[in-house]
């Protein structure tokens, strides 16, 4: 994939299923962002809450329980933008 932002990350994913560590704790932290906001700021019925809760935190726990990739995190934003000279 010749994305110069997500190719080496959609690459890790389709060989081996990895996420790399900081993608996990950025999708744990809004996951429960998320479910935070749901329960102290919406006012729906508490089946809907608890299903929603149940779904993303099984979400979560899928990104988590996925192999840490070892290539991504060495890579720096400076890795993936494009030199520009003015």
């Amino acid at each position: 994939v010749q994305l110069p932002a997500f190719g080496i990350i959609i690459e890790q994913w389709n060989e081996h299923g990895s996420v790399s560590s900081k993608g996990k704790i950025a999708s744990a932290t809004m996951i429960s962002a998320a479910i935070i906001y749901l329960w102290l700021y919406k006012d729906y019925a508490l089946v809907i809450k608890l299903s929603v809760t149940i779904i993303m935190a099984s979400s979560a726990l899928y990104v988590v329980s996925r192999p840490n990739s070892k290539n991504i995190d060495a890579c720096a934003p400076s890795d993936i933008t494009p030199d520009v000279q003015g």
